[in-house]
């Protein structure tokens, strides 16, 4: 895909195309934004992305769980240092990894999540007329039907200076049978669900998450004050 340029928002500059970012590349650029955050440097901002096939590994996944996890998956297997446990991210997913001093915004980890959960729902009410519901029992975003099931994961790590690090994940239209194979956060498969699954492919239309994730940026920047990352192509000298 091509970035585009955007514009200037807490000091970050912003574009509005959704990369595919391998992983990797993705926490070596969140890694830079923290920094950069702790720094004082630039405001509070959320990188904006999606990744191509992988499986992550949270610190609460079990040495079992992560050998039967790559026995049995066709597609890299990462672990990383935040909250939860097997989960897969992939094409057709919006990840939106916010670098926020919740120490600034005088949060709790509790709160800021609710926070920014509840944006997501917002959105998704006023553009679906989709109702969800934030959980704490099992965080993350859910519909809010008799037979709940999840949109939105959540994995967080708080970073020196209260500064956010990983994030969230809202699952647009992902290939619904790379769950099959896992107990993705923990849960069954059937728990899982996606706009598509929800409302439909024809309603969310095509190249959906694209634009899901522009509408998302501005959401957040107008509802939470957070400046959207969609690539590290034009951050001049803020992680240089």
């Amino acid at each position: 895909m091509t970035e585009q340029t955007g514009s200037i928002v807490e000091g970050v500059s912003t574009g509005t195309t959704l990369m595919r970012m391998d992983l990797h590349e993705a926490r070596v650029l969140q890694t830079q934004l923290v920094a950069a955050r702790q720094a004082g440097v630039c405001g509070d901002m959320v990188l904006i992305c999606e990744h191509p096939p992988v499986m992550t590994c949270g610190k609460r996944t079990s040495e079992a769980e992560e050998a039967a996890v790559r026995s049995t998956v066709d597609v890299p297997v990462v672990c990383v240092d935040r909250g939860g446990r097997v989960t897969y991210h992939g094409p057709g997913q919006v990840m939106l990894y916010p670098v926020v001093s919740l120490r600034e915004r005088k949060l709790g980890v509790s709160g800021f999540v609710c926070a920014f959960l509840s944006a997501i729902g917002s959105y998704l009410k006023n553009r679906y007329s989709l109702a969800t519901e934030v959980r704490t029992d099992e965080p993350g975003l859910w519909t809010a039907e008799r037979t709940r099931r999840k949109l939105v994961a959540v994995g967080l790590h708080i970073r020196r200076g209260g500064v956010t690090d990983h994030g969230f994940c809202l699952n647009v239209s992902p290939e619904r049978s790379r769950f099959a194979s896992i107990s993705p956060c923990g849960l069954e498969p059937g728990q899982i669900t996606s706009l598509a699954e929800v409302l439909g492919p024809e309603q969310i239309g095509e190249n959906s998450a694209n634009s899901i994730a522009s509408e998302l940026a501005l959401v957040l920047q107008e509802s939470l004050g957070i400046g959207a990352v969609f690539s590290n192509k034009s951050l001049g000298n803020l992680i240089g």
